[in-house]
């Protein structure tokens, strides 16, 4: 073995209870929709070598005849390959499966070109039968084989009657690798699910965590109008969440000056009867996280289950009100609300999740009633902070401190569009400057320089361009300034009526 095989394998034997700790820590999954879900129609006039291929395996057939090819088959010593509905660990179909090897080839995307000597690849899958199961990735190079991946580490082993999860921990040493096919072998005739494949993010792709930049310390989020009430399914699919800026800079609850690794985002819209909120979470293998999520850790009322684990908590307080509302829902589901620290209160509030293969969608409706108004109008002075619970690891919106019950401490909500807030302050500001200038002669006041400033100021505010929407950032970084603005025609005003004052005597 080479020195330099033999280094990569001692730093991979070396790091492997590190990489073991931080599965997650990976690309996202590999293998589409894990495998399973995405079935192809093959009959004779489609392909009739891949028919009469299949036709000699024991496979699922259409009503009209066709054969059902999951998307991953390639081939492979293969003698049972079946779509399996009545046995699924997650989603709509499982794999029936009895072969000697089966390869992803088809699976594959630009990802799998993406190799590199002392790669190291994370493989979980689920798994229920005899016999035993097992990932091998393939290693190429300009189309020449030339190996395959190491199992640097195998758990789990398939039970008759019980969904298994088998994980692996494979690395790649070959010299100048650029290709790799991921193959699963399985003795025996067993089920097959939701299979992950990710490469271990490399140290020149790790990104630790980053200070909070001061122009984007201030939290800032402004609510789209719902011309339609969004339809609650978990799914930001409506016209309206489309058009809706997308807020993010979360930071790392135990570390508040630090923006969290994974970020986070959410939009709001909001009518006369309600505040919509979607929420996106970046979470690596979510389908299977949700499976495994077990029964919630205590009820604190009826109908309501508080759970630590990946979860998703808002916070909501309106203009003038000392009182705010709470809401936490899991990623598989459970919901909890309370007023404050009340938790006896139950909300009309609405809400549903939806999970996809790296991360998932929370959706909330907040109804008027949930905060003793009679219908949302568009102002400032809202209080809003969420935060993303990945199984305990929090990361907040806004810099509570140490107790997320804290509204003074919430970041900012406007019940109306940036574009319109930002017309109305400018179009305020104009009428300011002309009012300051007419007073300030009547009194004698020298604001003449300090006029033109803050006019010269506004003018450099950013901009964006027509039709093209501001970030979250650009919308945070001008909130600011245009709050600076504020102060400083305030402060003018507050000299001329204390100039009035005196005049008058």
């Amino acid at each position: 073995m080479s020195n330099r095989l033999t280094k990569i394998f001692m730093a991979a034997a070396l790091s492997l209870g590190a990489i073991a700790s931080l599965a997650d820590d990976t690309t996202p999954n590999l293998v589409k929709d894990g495998g399973m879900e995405v079935w192809k129609e093959i009959g004779p006039e489609e392909s009739l070598y891949y028919y009469n291929k299949l036709k000699k395996l024991q496979v699922s057939f259409t009503d009209e005849g066709k054969i059902l090819k999951p998307s991953a088959y390639e081939q492979g010593g293969i003698s049972v390959v079946q779509r399996e509905s009545d046995d699924v660990y997650s989603g709509n179909y499982s794999l029936r499966l009895k072969s000697s090897r089966f390869y992803f080839f088809s699976a594959a995307g630009p990802a799998y070109t993406d190799v590199r000597q002392g790669d190291i690849y994370v493989v979980r899958f689920m798994a229920k039968g005899s016999g035993n199961a097992r990932m091998r990735l393939e290693v190429y190079k300009n189309r020449t084989h030339i190996g395959r991946g190491y199992t640097l580490e195998l758990r789990g082993k398939p039970i008759p009657d019980k969904w298994t999860p088998i994980e692996q921990r494979i690395l790649v040493g070959q010299t100048s690798p650029d290709k790799i096919y991921p193959g699963l072998e399985a003795t025996g005739e067993m089920l097959i699910d939701d299979v992950f494949v990710g490469r271990v993010l490399r140290k020149d792709e790790q990104t630790g965590p980053k200070k909070v930049p001061k122009e984007y310390d201030t939290r800032i989020a402004f609510a789209s109008a719902a011309t339609r009430a969004p339809a609650i399914d978990g799914r930001l699919d409506d016209a309206g969440w489309k058009a809706a800026t997308v807020f993010s800079g979360f930071r790392l609850a135990h570390e508040q000056t630090l923006l969290a690794p994974q970020q986070a985002s959410f939009r709001v819209l909001s009518d006369e009867s309600a505040i919509y909120l979607g929420i996106e979470i970046i979470l690596p293998d979510a389908q299977r996280i949700r499976g495994e999520l077990g029964v919630p850790s205590r009820e604190d009322k009826a109908g309501d289950v508080y759970t630590d684990q990946h979860s998703v908590e808002v916070f909501i307080q309106p203009p003038g009100q000392a009182r705010y509302v709470q809401y936490v829902v899991s990623l598989n589901g459970c919901q909890w609300d309370g007023v404050g620290m009340d938790k006896t209160w139950n909300g009309q509030w609405q809400h549903a999740v939806s999970v996809g293969d790296d991360r998932w969608f929370l959706e909330v409706m907040i109804p008027a009633a949930d905060v003793k108004l009679q219908k949302i109008t568009a102002a400032e002075g809202w209080r809003l902070n969420v935060v993303d619970n990945k199984d305990g690891n929090y990361a907040t919106w806004s810099a509570v401190g140490n107790n997320y019950h804290t509204p003074f401490a919430f970041g900012s909500l406007a019940t109306r569009d940036f574009p319109s807030w930002r017309a109305a302050k400018l179009q305020g500001w104009t009428a300011q400057r002309a009012k300051a200038a007419a007073q300030a002669d009547q009194l004698g006041l020298m604001v003449a320089d300090r006029l033109e400033q803050a006019d010269k100021f506004t003018r450099g505010l950013p901009q964006t361009p027509a039709g093209e929407q501001a970030d979250w950032k650009t919308v945070t970084r001008t909130y600011a300034l245009m709050n600076f603005v504020d102060t400083v025609y305030r402060v003018m005003n507050a000299e001329m009526q204390y100039a009035s004052w005196f005049a008058e005597e």
